[in-house]
């Protein structure tokens, strides 16, 4: 553990692990700091950042000072960030979420935020919870810390008995009892708590909202607020799943964290006046493709960038893997989710053979493209299909599937040089029956 001091002289305890962009992790109200690490998200998201793991005050190692506000939270996250210097992700899930956004306000160090189910009343909405801090407090006088975190996780925080389950059966179940005193003053201030609009106006940095398709109207009625308020947001509805994806379907929660950094630092990079970022060994010139004005770096017309991206997709569906020395340039890079580098012309068609001769009706469904600029396409799309062959020494079971992903891909003089691609593969191991969702 290593702490920092906060705005009030309260210590606050965070862990640092992997490497990578930095990432702050900022739990919910009835949680620690182990929260994160129920289904292994934590552990995932260390192989592609450096992630900080912040314990919140009045748990585990952190401080805690007498006079509590909303906003003595959000001073301990901007001096966590402070401290450690360099402009960092902020993910926050649930109570976690409004500390991270008011943080965003507090330092320059927020460079995007990923906010899960914020717990903000909007519209009709009401978060009326006078009844509920005074049982809690009544439980809390009997000395039943664990009755308190099960009433405010069941009747409050509404999670189902999955979710529940996966908490009560963790190692940090014990410290989220310990933590059961802390409950009643943080939703207080909570509830108290209006979003703003005008606050946010200048706010320009990247926002992922995410929100479950089986979480309630409030739930989604208040990410749709904030994706108003916010200039520069997006909405992602994990369908399936609600306050918890990260636990529920850790393997598509870690994607569309991995895949919206990905996606941002791209776009930032590309916006008009940036300067690309381009590898070292990148073709300055097109060969060996007819028909097509040869051009210099990034000055291929938009659509002809869009359609080159499209055509992976196309030569997958028409099962040609030989098609990808008409796309990508002998030197193209193809990343992995896990980060590693293969040849693209090595890579690709041995990828299209595994999955067509797996999956013979195997259907690709664009759902978005994203034009960056200077030459970079972003995809999000389903694939999906039914596992009749093998699979990576997997025997055909029969079942069908459909997985969440996206590719990036850069385009220099009429060739794809750098692609990197997003699976949710736990999803489809799931449905093929091959693990445990």
């Amino acid at each position: 553990m290593d702490v920092v001091t906060s705005a009030d002289g309260t210590e606050i305890a965070f862990e640092r692990s992997g490497s990578g962009p930095p990432l702050l992790l900022v739990h919910g109200n009835a949680d620690v700091l182990g929260f994160w690490d129920l289904a292994g998200v934590r552990a995932a998201l260390s192989e592609h950042c450096t992630v900080y793991a912040v314990e919140r005050r009045g748990r585990g190692e952190s401080g805690d000072a007498p006079d509590y506000e909303l906003a003595r939270e959000a001073e301990d996250l901007a001096a966590l960030m402070e401290s450690v210097g360099d402009p960092m992700t902020v993910l926050g899930h649930s109570g976690g979420a409004v500390y991270a956004l008011e943080a965003a306000l507090r330092t320059d160090k927020v460079d995007r935020l990923i906010l899960n189910e914020p717990p903000i009343a909007v519209g009709d909405h009401e978060l009326e919870v006078t009844e509920a801090v005074a049982r809690m407090e009544q439980l809390l006088d009997q000395g039943k810390g664990e009755e308190v975190v099960l009433f405010f996780q069941e009747e409050i925080a509404g999670l189902t008995s999955e979710e529940l389950e996966a908490a009560r059966s963790s190692p940090a179940w014990e410290g989220m009892v310990d933590a059961a005193p802390v409950l009643p003053r943080e939703i207080r201030e909570i509830a108290r708590y209006e979003l703003e609009p005008g606050r946010f106006r200048d706010m320009t940095r990247p926002t992922l909202l995410m929100v479950g398709g089986e979480s309630p109207p409030f739930s989604k009625d208040a990410v749709r607020a904030l994706a108003d308020a916010l200039p520069d947001s997006r909405v992602e509805v994990i369908d399936g799943h609600s306050h918890e994806p990260m636990n529920t379907a850790p393997d598509r929660f870690v994607h569309e964290v991995l895949a919206f950094m990905e996606r941002s630092t791209i776009e930032r990079s590309t916006a008009p006046g940036a300067q690309p970022d381009l590898q070292p060994g990148q073709p300055k010139e097109r060969q060996g493709r007819e028909g097509r004005e040869e051009k210099e770096a990034g000055g291929e017309p938009m659509d002809e960038i869009a359609q080159l991206h499209r055509s992976v997709f196309a030569a997958v569906e028409a099962k040609d893997p030989e098609r990808v020395t008409e796309i990508y340039h002998p030197d193209a890079v193809y990343m992995t989710t896990d980060g590693d580098e293969h040849p693209a012309r090595e890579v690709v068609p041995e990828i299209i053979r595994t999955f067509t001769g797996a999956f013979p009706d195997l259907r690709i469904e664009i759902l978005r493209q994203h034009l960056a600029g200077d030459g970079v396409s972003v995809i999000e799309y389903t694939f999906s299909g039914t596992h009749e062959g093998e699979l990576e020494g997997i025997a055909p079971t029969g079942r069908e599937m459909e997985v969440v992903a996206c590719s990036v891909a850069e385009v220099r003089n009429g060739w794809i040089v750098r692609e990197r691609d997003y699976y949710d593969t736990m999803a489809m191991m799931t449905q093929l029956g091959l693990a445990e969702g």
